[in-house]
């Protein structure tokens, strides 16, 4: 879990990261990676999530986007 910019970003055991609105507590995005993130990032346009399998996935959040760093 990680808060930027206004948002919240949170994972679940369900494999997603819900990216939370603070001011009206809706989702906004919900991006699927299929496998329990453990570690959230957001750099203004891109998130960074390390997944339980050791993997590293950075996203771009407008176009939804993925590639696998590692």
């Amino acid at each position: 879990m990680t808060w930027n910019g206004g948002k919240l970003y949170s994972g679940g055991k369900d494999g997603k990261v819900n990216i939370i609105n603070t001011d009206s507590l809706e989702v906004e995005q919900a991006i699927d990676f299929g496998v329990l993130p453990r570690a959230i990032d957001c750099n203004g346009e891109k998130l960074i999530v390390g997944l339980r399998t050791g993997s590293i996935v950075e996203t771009d959040l407008a176009s939804g986007e993925q590639t696998t760093l590692g």
